[in-house]
């Protein structure tokens, strides 16, 4: 949103015009929303599917790693920080090796 040097001066020129602009913001805002939220829960719940299945076939492909599930998670999460650059199944790939050193001691 950008304002002419008219308008901008008009929003300060008495409460009643700056109520005014923060209500029609507001609604615009609302509308956005109401828009905009029925594709980011889509989004939301696409991607927790896909979590959830990347999460299963997973422990489906390494049943070994099922009692450890915390130290897995940690591992995972560690290997994601380091390697920002790669896709959930990469980070998976590259954590193998470390939560097998680790939960065999």
């Amino acid at each position: 949103m950008k304002f002419t040097e008219e308008e901008f001066n008009n929003l300060f020129s008495g409460h009643e015009a700056f109520n005014t602009f923060l209500e029609n913001f507001a609604n615009e805002l609302k509308l956005d929303l109401i828009i905009n939220l029925p594709e980011i829960v889509v989004k939301y719940v696409k991607d927790a599917e896909e979590h959830n299945k990347l999460k299963n076939d997973f422990y489906t492909s390494n049943p070994d790693f099922l009692p450890y599930k915390d130290i897995v998670q940690k591992i995972v999460y560690k290997m994601a920080g380091e390697n920002p650059d790669k896709s959930h199944e990469e980070v998976l790939e590259l954590a193998i090796p470390n939560i097998k050193r680790i939960i065999k001691g």
